[in-house]
């Protein structure tokens, strides 16, 4: 995914979250912690979608801030809760603590992208086994291969001889006399005493 399209959805995500939890306290719609959970989502949002420190602090810092200057200027409401009582006692104006966490978490949420970063980024080390050094392998190869290198092999041609030609001679045919058989009509060697058809005397 592009570092723009991340940077732009941690800041919507950052802008939303600021906006809704600033809407539900406009219309008495709260629960305890609601400013406390709006500072962590901003702050582990913008981490885990940007994946690297610039990345999602830039993101959790624009959309917080554009959150915060509509709040003030459109749906401004005084920061009750938590974050009033903590600013109250640190002799804040309830706003500007508000403010500070949101800063704030724009580091953790910096932080957090970065440590997604290095672990996604990690690479995993395979164990390769050594290859052997150049003058092993040279070592390794048989006297007997070495030897065939260097001498050629000599191919010898043989030419079939007279006599091997005049055996390979196909053996002539002899013919065969037939006698036709008197009783069935069909052929019958003439040395033969029985009709190889009929099976009767023939001499």
């Amino acid at each position: 995914m592009r570092s723009s399209i991340k940077l732009l959805m941690g800041a919507v995500a950052s802008f939303l979250v600021i906006l809704v939890t600033r809407y539900m306290a406009y219309i008495n719609l709260t629960f305890p912690f609601l400013d406390v959970v709006a500072v962590i989502a901003v702050a582990i949002i913008p981490g885990v979608v940007g994946g690297t420190f610039m990345i999602s602090a830039v993101a959790a810092a624009l959309g917080s801030t554009l959150a915060v200057l509509y709040w003030l200027t459109m749906l401004y409401t005084p920061i009750t809760g938590e974050i009033a009582m903590i600013s109250s006692s640190l002799s804040l104006e309830p706003t500007i603590g508000y403010i500070i966490f949101i800063s704030a978490a724009f580091v953790i949420s910096g932080l957090i992208g970065h440590a997604i970063n290095i672990y996604t980024s990690k690479p995993i080390e395979e164990e390769k086994p050594e290859a052997p050094k150049p003058e092993e392998k040279a070592e390794e190869v048989p006297q007997v291969s070495q030897e065939k290198i260097e001498e050629p092999t000599k191919i010898e041609a043989t030419v079939p001889s007279e006599s091997t030609a005049t055996e390979l001679e196909i053996p002539e045919i002899e013919e065969e006399i037939y006698t036709i058989c008197k009783y069935c009509s069909e052929p019958v060697p003439e040395g033969a005493v029985y009709c190889p058809h009929c099976g009767k005397k023939v001499k």
